[in-house]
């Protein structure tokens, strides 16, 4: 497996006590000049009173030191989980076919929701709720912490875990079934995954552990 090193931390800004629980990249970038495409971030919390994805643009500073930062340019206001038997709702951008997804605990704790939703527009500098959902799905949940996910293809990819615990669930959308449940931890890696994503084909698993970041290349033998 390939390690890597971070280049720099980014602070999101709008709410320190509040728990990331997703961050992606869209298609679709602010300007055409820009390096990155907007960068969709979720936010969770209880009580529930404050769920929203946060729409941010990349910008590069010329700062060698602190390369990159973050400005606001959109909140989205996710439904209220109350109001759907949910709880800790944390959103994800579905960068294939241009949805949003919320996964959530059912109210019982004892199941996974997810739900997609098409994609708001994107104005600039405004801020718009998310419409009726598309598709609701549910699954057992694994009773450790839900981390990030991402989907790629016909299957959704969601770390998990905590404390000595690391799991990747992997999630056939066609079956609407956990087709593979790793042990990450068995394979020598960290405790806690934070984040899974794809970049030129191949995944990625990031890890925070005593103020250190480190980022896993993983072999597809893993999770196909």
């Amino acid at each position: 497996l390939e390690k890597r090193e971070v280049i720099q931390f980014i602070e999101l800004g709008f709410n320190q006590n509040f728990h990331n629980s997703s961050i992606t990249f869209a298609r679709q970038r602010y300007s055409r000049k820009d390096r990155f495409p907007l960068l969709y971030a979720s936010e969770n919390y209880a009580p529930n009173d404050y769920y929203k994805v946060i729409v941010y643009r990349v910008i590069e500073t010329g700062d060698p030191k602190a390369p990159f930062a973050l400005d606001v340019v959109q909140t989205i206001n996710m439904p209220d989980p109350d109001k759907n038997g949910t709880l800790y709702p944390h959103c994800f951008y579905d960068h294939e076919g241009d949805c949003l997804w919320i996964e959530a605990y059912s109210s019982d704790k004892k199941e996974n929701v997810y739900t997609r939703y098409a994609l708001p527009k994107f104005r600039k500098n405004t801020v718009v709720d998310m419409g009726e959902p598309l598709e609701t799905f549910r699954l057992p949940r694994d009773p450790k912490t839900d981390q990030a996910i991402f989907k790629r293809g016909n299957r959704m990819y969601q770390v998990v875990g905590y404390h000595k615990c690391g799991k990747l669930r992997v999630i056939d959308l066609e079956t609407k079934t956990l087709y593979k449940n790793v042990d990450l931890t068995s394979l020598g890696l960290e405790h806690e995954p934070e984040a899974v994503y794809f970049h030129n084909g191949d995944m990625y698993i990031t890890f925070f552990q005593e103020d250190k970041t480190a980022i896993y290349k993983i072999s597809p033998e893993v999770y196909e």
